[in-house]
């Protein structure tokens, strides 16, 4: 039972850790967005990802969800922050602005997430509420297979 909160403490932490990445990239994005609204519509798409996983966040920390409820929100934040990571590559491409390092800490945070999810879900599970990306970068199967 101890070992159980202990993991809900360290699932919060990690929800903190993603919400302030998130706040930072939000933060940054604001001017970008206000100033270029009409000439980079990708500004406009990276504020939307990043309200979108604000969102599923408060949701998570907001106290005790079903499984399935839980589940959905996980897996929105794997995918949104995917989604992210892509629209960044697009700005750099295009522009000054891109918030590498509030993605690589939003990224970080919710590879070490991985296991959790792993370990709550189970293999097949797991699968489904974990992007690819984040299967590979986190080796999921090795965490899914208690190994």
């Amino acid at each position: 039972m101890n070992e159980q909160g202990d993991n809900r403490k360290e699932i919060s932490g990690l929800l903190s850790d993603i919400q302030a990445a998130n706040e930072t990239i939000q933060q940054q994005l604001r001017p970008y967005v206000q100033e270029h609204r009409y000439t980079y519509p990708l500004f406009q798409r990276l504020a939307a990802l990043a309200e979108e996983l604000r969102e599923h966040v408060s949701a998570l920390l907001s106290g005790p969800l079903e499984r399935n409820e839980a589940k959905y929100h996980l897996s929105v934040l794997f995918r949104t922050t995917e989604a992210m990571a892509e629209t960044n590559e697009m700005l750099k491409a295009v522009g000054r602005f891109h918030p590498s390092v509030p993605l690589q800490a939003l990224t970080y945070a919710l590879m070490r997430l991985v296991p959790m999810v792993a370990a709550a879900y189970g293999h097949y599970e797991s699968l489904l509420i974990v992007t690819p990306r984040f299967q590979q970068l986190s080796r999921l199967f090795r965490h899914a297979e208690g190994g």
